[in-house]
């Protein structure tokens, strides 16, 4: 799965620098306990801050595109026992969301059929592509990853929910302020840190 994410990557930087602006940031290292710097630990991170494709004050804002559409497809005609279907949903949604991004056909059929990318009839399968499509919405990947557990993610290390990826938004507040006498009846005043490690209704 990393040479795909690698792969892919590599494919949308060269097709469209317009899409990202490289940025290299240095800094110290800190515990997370205390904010004190680790001595003799410093850190180099390159990334890539939004380009004016996306971040433009005109650039258009896509509420839902062609590739979620045919992956949520994919996603139910897989569910419902139709693989050939699925499967062309699939095929479809990472050729759109790679042809919106400038990629040429050529590449995208190698993409394809590539065995850690190809449609295997598996619902990780198609999380996982869903996954490194929706990066520019990535509330909705963390939704379909509650919802379905794919792609299977690695917690970050000795975070403050204790290498537990959150479950759920914290509660605002204000809500706590006055509405506390009603979140007591229910599920319990917010615990720090704690309440957004608890599952949602339909996240079991």
């Amino acid at each position: 799965m990393r040479k795909e994410y690698s792969f892919l990557f590599m494919l949308l930087f060269a097709a469209l620098t317009v899409f990202s602006q490289n940025k290299t940031i240095n800094g110290k290292v800190t515990d997370i306990r205390d904010g004190s710097p680790l001595a003799g630990v410093t850190v180099t991170v390159k990334y890539s801050r939004v380009g004016s494709a996306y971040g433009a004050a005109d650039a258009p804002v896509m509420l839902i595109s062609s590739a979620e559409v045919n992956f949520i497809i994919a996603e139910i005609k897989l569910r419902a026992g139709d693989a050939a279907g699925s499967k062309t949903a699939y095929d479809k949604a990472v050729t759109e969301d790679m042809k919106f991004l400038g990629i040429p056909a050529a590449t995208i059929t190698v993409y394809l059929a590539q065995s850690t990318v190809a449609f295997d009839g598996t619902l990780q399968r198609i999380m996982e592509q869903k996954y490194i499509t929706m990066f520019q919405v990535p509330y909705e990947s963390w939704t379909d990853w509650r919802r379905t557990g794919f792609p299977v993610l690695i917690p970050a290390l000795n975070n403050k929910t204790v290498n537990v990826i959150p479950r759920k938004f914290p509660h605002p507040q204000s809500e706590i302020n006055v509405n506390s006498a009603q979140l007591q009846k229910g599920p319990g005043l917010p615990v720090k840190d704690e309440t957004v490690k608890q599952k949602v209704w339909w996240d079991q």
